[in-house]
């Protein structure tokens, strides 16, 4: 596996999962899509084909969630 910018963010994770995706979009528009991802957060995004089949409740966000808004470093996201 090759390292990516960020890599080194968390040296001792549990676990490494690396994506890359190109959007058309200004980082202002994304950051609070990804900002609220995470379990007990704004869920994950999963295609609408496997979100409906989990219950309501397990679903990803479909909108901006306020109160997963703010995040600093050093923040524990559960996974």
């Amino acid at each position: 596996m090759r390292e990516l910018p960020g890599d080194d963010l968390v040296p001792d994770a549990s676990w490494v999962i690396d994506r890359r995706l190109d959007l058309d979009a200004a980082p202002e528009q994304l950051w609070p899509w990804l900002v609220q991802l995470g379990k007990a957060r704004g869920g994950w995004y999963l295609p609408r084909s496997i979100d409906w089949l989990l219950p309501e409740r397990r679903r990803g966000a479909r909108r901006i969630l306020p109160q997963f808004q703010e995040v600093a470093v050093g923040d524990d996201t559960p996974a």
